[in-house]
């Protein structure tokens, strides 16, 4: 039945245009021995995307996609010489010929009245080629999304990220996690809401490792060395007219998801 199996295809040509900070000659110091500048002669980049997917139940997805292009934009690091001192430059160079083959699969469950979730996989296959490297990668990821309703109707939320270790045209990146909670309960019909936030559990994970070319080597931290980050936010909401159920609403960000995958 057409309500319980769907299968769509689609394809599409996208267009990367080249952001203005990434084309200004300027050089910018981040460090005695570390400088940041753009590159003029970018040229945009025109992506073609096939994406194949079944959708289950109006609930469970899997999806195929492959996208190529032949000038793609990446980070790229040299060294310049100013003066009689040689330092690190940080740019941006095109041409890049990528092809990504990803599948991805959107997977939530109901176990109780109480706790749903809300899972999603990608499995990635991906190449890259310039005149100074060739590439071929495999990596993987997972997130999971955790919500269960506790005593005095207390929303608990959490949320748990994994990505593995991946390469681009230029550089490469370690596997990282990223797990955040909050707990959120509302007043008054649900026109105020208190949540209180904690994010960035993994505060201290090792920095990311990227290596630009075969002697650069650039260390960029993703986590920093912090600890986790509290928010707490009051909101009260004044409406008139027809008031949107919450159902409504976490099918809509179910939607989103699965297209962001």
């Amino acid at each position: 039945p057409v309500d319980r199996h769907q299968i769509n295809l689609s394809a599409s040509r996208r267009t990367q245009r080249v952001r203005f900070n990434q084309l200004l000659p300027y050089r910018y110091y981040f460090s005695r021995y570390t400088i940041q500048e753009g590159n003029p002669l970018l040229r945009p980049n025109y992506s073609n995307h096939l994406n194949l997917t079944y959708l289950l139940m109006k609930k469970y997805s899997l999806s195929l996609n492959y996208v190529w292009s032949n000038n793609g934009i990446e980070s790229y690091n040299r060294t310049t010489t100013i003066g009689d001192q040689q330092l690190t430059s940080s740019t941006y160079i095109d041409g890049v010929k990528a092809r990504y083959f990803n599948l991805n699969a959107y997977i939530p469950v109901k176990i109780s009245t109480k706790w749903s979730m809300t899972n999603q996989f990608r499995l990635s296959n991906n190449r890259f080629h310039t005149s100074e490297t060739h590439v071929r990668t495999f990596s993987w990821s997972m997130y999971t999304q955790q919500t269960i309703i506790l005593p005095w109707d207390i929303r608990f939320q959490l949320l748990y990220r994994y990505n593995s270790k991946s390469r681009s045209a230029y550089g490469k990146s370690d596997d990282y996690h990223v797990l955040n909670t909050s707990w959120l309960k509302t007043f008054m019909g649900d026109r105020l809401t208190c949540k209180l936030s904690i994010d960035d559990w993994f505060w201290a994970q090792k920095p990311k490792d990227i290596v630009n070319n075969s002697s650069i080597y650039q260390e960029s931290r993703m986590y920093g060395r912090q600890m986790p980050s509290f928010s707490l936010s009051v909101t009260y909401t004044i409406s008139k007219g027809k008031q949107t159920k919450h159902a409504d609403i976490e099918k809509s960000n179910s939607t989103e998801k699965e297209r962001a995958m």
